[in-house]
């Protein structure tokens, strides 16, 4: 998470999109004995994107207080518990949808779906994607994969690499994934345990993960199960890795945290309201990776 402090209706950051090339013959290596020190410009874009709002009210009719034991504010602490989850699972829903600011309509965050589908959502920022601004990787196939096929570890392991290959760092990279896929990548491994060892027995439940807390992939990777990680309602067919740091990788900008606003009374009615204001950043793009399309049965 990370506050807004921009005093405004957008949240701005640098993306750099520069460095010295090291590949090859070329080196920042130098002859100690040379006392001249080159100097490097690093380029970068300046970024910005909206704030959004997610706001749902509540009310307390009269008769409804008037039958209670309980005082309208109570009452209305009641509802607005409620309101507050729905806000949530709203703002939760939209993380992996395939949405963006120029998406017709569109007022929610940008979804991972979007800001990795590069080819479908060329706008992105408000900027055309290009490899040269590094909004797109020159292969969309490095962060985004919409092939039908069973979840494996060879396919996780297959989109954690092409994020580490842009420079995330392994420790900061989390696997999302639709609890489906999981059962399904669970189910295999199982599968391969029996053939490996011609038992009837399942794999252990400690076979590359631990189940009484998040499970980690490979030993290092945690798997968050989220129902919502899905392209499309009840595709349960996806699941994406992303980089948590600060500076590339996925930010939830709070500009007002979730709270209650009250209303005056409308006609025979008490109402209030929650809102959220804030934003979700991806703030490099290319250091994502979403595979889409994945089989469910």
């Amino acid at each position: 998470k990370e506050q807004h402090i921009g005093g405004n209706d957008k949240f701005q950051w640098r993306l750099w999109t520069d460095y010295t090339t090291v590949t090859g013959t070329s080196t920042l290596a130098v002859d100690p004995n040379i006392t001249s020190v080159a100097r490097t410009q690093r380029d970068f874009q300046k970024m910005e994107t909206r704030i959004c709002e997610y706001r749902d009210g509540v009310e307390v009719t009269d008769f409804t207080q008037a039958h209670s034991l309980a005082a309208v504010g109570d009452l209305l602490g009641l509802e607005l518990q409620r309101a507050a989850e729905a806000v949530r699972e709203s703002m939760n829903s939209d993380l992996f949808k395939g949405n963006t600011e120029a998406t017709t309509g569109w007022e929610g965050f940008i979804g991972l779906l979007g800001v990795a589908d590069s080819s479908t959502y060329g706008t992105l920022y408000g900027k055309t994607r290009s490899a040269a601004n590094r909004l797109l990787d020159g292969t969309l196939a490095n962060t985004y994969v919409t092939t039908s096929e069973a979840i494996s570890a060879e396919v996780l392991r297959a989109g954690y690499n092409k994020v580490l290959a842009h420079g995330s760092n392994l420790s900061d990279l989390v696997i999302v994934i639709h609890p489906t896929q999981y059962q399904r990548f669970l189910d295999s491994e199982d599968a391969s345990i029996r053939h490996q060892v011609v038992s009837m027995q399942a794999a252990p439940a400690t076979f590359g993960f631990n189940v009484a807390v998040i499970p980690m992939f490979d030993g290092v990777i945690p798997m968050i199960r989220d129902y919502r990680c899905e392209s499309s309602a009840a595709a349960a067919d996806m699941f994406c890795v992303v980089d948590f740091s600060t500076n590339k990788g996925f930010n939830l900008v709070i500009s007002k945290p979730l709270s209650a606003r009250g209303l005056a009374k409308v006609g025979t009615s008490e109402a209030a309201y929650v809102s959220f204001w804030g934003s979700a950043v991806y703030k490099s793009p290319r250091n994502v990776f979403v595979h889409d399309s994945l089989t469910t049965s």
